[in-house]
């Protein structure tokens, strides 16, 4: 499947969540990628629920991020949950960077 860049409307943070990441990388830097970067959205990773999405990009400063989200509830809809964070491995930087440049060429 083509990555895809969903709606997010806001992230669902709070002190589990927040811990776990922290553990990988400063959480902040997920929002900063969400926010400014540049970033596509994946399937997870094959064994892992199916809604959890795989986001990999770049923030503003430069910094290669992947993370994985929870996709939103029918209650809460654009509401994505952080679940775990990490500085990209060099072959989700090469996913990212294929992906990016096809969907660049795809868009004009």
């Amino acid at each position: 499947m083509p990555p895809r860049r969903p709606d997010i409307v806001d992230l669902e943070w709070d002190a589990n969540n927040v811990g776990h990441v922290e553990q990988h990388i400063a959480p902040w830097l997920i929002d900063e990628m969400l926010e400014g970067g540049r970033w596509l959205s994946f399937r997870n990773y094959k064994g892992h629920p199916p809604e959890h999405r795989l986001f990999i990009g770049q923030t503003p400063s430069g910094q290669h991020i992947t993370a994985v989200l929870r996709e939103p509830t029918w209650e809460n809809p654009g509401v994505w949950r952080p679940i775990t964070g990490w500085l990209s491995t060099e072959s989700e930087r090469a996913k990212f960077r294929d992906a990016w440049q096809r969907t660049r060429r795809r868009h004009g």
